[in-house]
């Protein structure tokens, strides 16, 4: 068997790095091409039987200079709208409609169960699915595409 040189390892030792990093970086988020928003482990959960709507769940990380507004969200023929869970005065959970939700520079929001959600209406239609491209509108004109798991 013919050994491989020491010297090619060492001349090709940057590219195997750089490719390394660049598969995974791939592989735990959707950057859509863009490494300055990032939107991590986007998913759906399905609604319950009988039930028309469902909860949207993301990651949305903003390595900009600047701050961004999340003004909303698409998905083809479905009714999505921003939400976020609060505790009232009594102590008791509520959810509230949002406008926007603004992300500052250097940080992340997380949509989670008890915090900042999407409520979707329409899914029950979709229901053989496994995922759904989604758009989310940045600063009121950057469109992002997103692909949302179903769960």
């Amino acid at each position: 068997m013919k050994q491989i040189p020491e010297e090619f390892f060492k001349a090709h030792y940057c590219t195997y790095l750089l490719f390394l990093i660049i598969s995974l970086a791939s592989c735990s988020s959707e950057t859509n091409g863009n490494t300055d928003v990032i939107i991590d482990d986007p998913y759906i959960n399905l609604p319950l039987k009988g039930q028309r709507v469902a909860v949207g769940y993301f990651k949305l990380s903003n390595y900009l200079n600047n701050a961004i507004v999340l003004s909303d969200v698409f998905c083809k023929d479905l009714e999505v709208s921003l939400h976020t869970s609060l505790l009232n005065e009594s102590n008791i959970m509520i959810m509230k409609p949002l406008q926007k939700i603004q992300i500052e520079s250097g940080s992340s929001v997380a949509f989670e169960p008890g915090s900042h959600h999407l409520m979707i209406v329409g899914l029950d239609t979709l229901m053989n699915a496994d995922k759904i491209e989604c758009t989310m509108v940045i600063d009121e004109t950057w469109n992002l595409p997103v692909t949302f798991k179903l769960k």
